[in-house]
């Protein structure tokens, strides 16, 4: 039996729990056109690329973790 997850919701948390090393946008990962990497200190999940349709959310969440920091 295969184990269910929400991508999305795994990527926010490692956001908010600061796992984030590094994130940047490129014209392909693997099938995924045009693509924001996000690069994470997680042995399950280092590399989750994301959709454009979700980029926003996800600079919105990284800009406020940002803030959080400075």
């Amino acid at each position: 039996m295969l184990m269910y997850y929400n991508y999305h919701s795994v990527a926010k948390k490692l956001i908010r729990e600061g796992k984030l090393i590094d994130w940047y946008y490129i014209e392909r990962h693997n099938k995924i056109s045009p693509a924001l990497v996000l690069i994470f200190d997680d042995f399950k999940h280092p590399v989750m690329p994301i959709r454009e349709d979700r980029w926003n959310e996800y600079e919105q969440l990284i800009n406020s973790m940002n803030d959080k920091i400075k």
